[in-house]
């Protein structure tokens, strides 16, 4: 072989390798940009998500407050029952998203009575639920955990407010259920964003590994590899 074919064959040689090596990071380069291109627009909708799910809570809250804030303490006091009946079903009609009911609980966490109504419960003591529990012991309006109503039977989330009287004591508790299933479906689209993120780093490490190994595998790719890695 003479030095003019030798020295053709190395500069070949070299020229391969630096357009391999500019390849290789090119395409990595690339790849890192696509995945950050998915994972914000994948972080976006988590956020949009998380907003209204925010949204609802507050809007249950502030509902539950106004349905409070009008109630007849003094016919609850004077036990002037279809008084407070007539109140619970203006309010459910005015918030259809307690559609589910709402009931009213006195100090003691005895039932008053409910909206739709439920007469067989009357007198029956809600004083261990949970949120009847911490809202008297909080002195605020809470949401409650995700539960099975033992009013209908239904998923939902109770949102309560405290009833006071003029001097400021709680005499009562409002309780506002919710359905479950807006909340529910805002909740999967975090599940499904979190999901997708998970699968779609997955696989692209998984791509690159393969990439790399097929790499190191072809005459002079380990040394190529370890370069593109930085070592």
């Amino acid at each position: 072989m003479t030095l003019r074919t030798k020295t053709a064959a190395l500069l070949a040689a070299i020229v391969g390798a630096a357009l391999a090596t500019a390849g290789v990071v090119w395409l990595r380069s690339q790849e890192h940009a696509l995945e950050r291109t998915v994972v914000e627009g994948l972080d976006g909708q988590a956020r949009i998500a998380a907003h209204g799910i925010g949204s609802f809570v507050d809007e249950g809250l502030s509902d539950a407050r106004a349905v409070a804030l009008a109630f007849p303490a003094e016919a609850l006091a004077a036990g002037r029952l279809p008084e407070i009946e007539a109140h619970l079903d203006r309010m459910r009609s005015m918030f259809p998203g307690f559609q589910d009911g709402i009931w009213v609980l006195d100090a003691q966490g005895r039932f008053v009575t409910d909206a739709p109504r439920h007469a067989e419960l009357s007198g029956e003591s809600f004083a261990p639920a949970e949120y009847f529990q911490r809202t008297v012991r909080e002195r605020r309006g809470i949401v409650g955990e995700p539960e099975r109503s033992r009013r209908t039977g239904r998923s939902v989330v109770t949102f309560t407010a405290p009833v006071r009287d003029s001097a400021g004591a709680i005499v009562a508790v409002v309780a506002c259920a919710a359905g479950l299933p807006n909340r529910f479906l805002l909740q999967d689209r975090l599940l499904s964003t979190q999901s997708y993120c998970a699968r779609t780093a997955n696989v692209s490490g998984r791509e690159r590994a393969r990439r790399n190994a097929a790499q190191a595998g072809r005459p002079g790719g380990a040394k190529l590899a370890r370069r593109v890695r930085g070592g």
